[in-house]
């Protein structure tokens, strides 16, 4: 159980193996348009499905535990807007911050703003990266504190867990609609 886990989580070799696999048989399923190859293509990817809300399900129960993490002084390091381009007219803006600190004598560091990876409008991100900032003699982040190295600066849950929740229950939806022949298109 712990390895099905440990894939649904990213954290092993399989996951990327799955992914693979489930492309695969998307490709296949495209190219022999039969019953057998679509109906595999959709169990995986509805295995896909549960893998996300799984995901969803596992960060949000550890965003919320963040709340409740201790805090502790930080020394800021790099604190800056980030961009990402996402197309020829498209840019993402996001926070990146790095800080370092010290529980009993051992040195930790970290780069999280949030539990979770989410972009922002430019101006929210410049307000963020102020309000930091401003804030840099004080500055102070939460750490799990049965595993310090796993920090950050805004503990809790945001958006990006809603969104990955709502696209794995949408897959797995979507799935379970074609399996149970609710559309003509694994009737073919």
């Amino acid at each position: 159980m712990k390895i099905l886990l440990d894939t649904a989580l990213g954290k092993n070799v399989y996951t990327i193996c799955f992914l693979v696999v489930v492309v695969s048989s998307v490709v296949l399923a495209i190219v022999f348009e039969n019953v057998f190859t679509i109906t595999v293509s959709l169990i995986l990817v509805g295995i896909f499905g549960v893998f996300i809300v799984v995901s969803a399900v596992v960060s949000t129960s550890e965003a919320i535990e963040s709340l409740e993490w201790p805090k502790v002084n930080a020394t800021l390091g790099i604190c800056k807007v980030s961009t990402h381009l996402d197309g020829p007219d498209s840019t993402s803006y996001y926070p990146s911050v790095n800080y370092s600190f010290e529980i009993d004598g051992q040195a930790y560091s970290g780069n999280l703003y949030i539990l979770g990876s989410r972009t922002y409008s430019q101006s929210t991100v410049e307000k963020i990266i102020a309000d930091i900032l401003s804030n840099r003699d004080s500055f102070m982040v939460s750490y799990n504190p049965s595993d310090p190295s796993m920090n950050v600066v805004k503990p809790g849950i945001n958006s990006v867990h809603y969104v990955r929740a709502f696209v794995g229950i949408a897959i797995v939806g979507m799935v379970v609609f074609e399996l149970l022949g609710w559309s003509n298109f694994t009737s073919m």
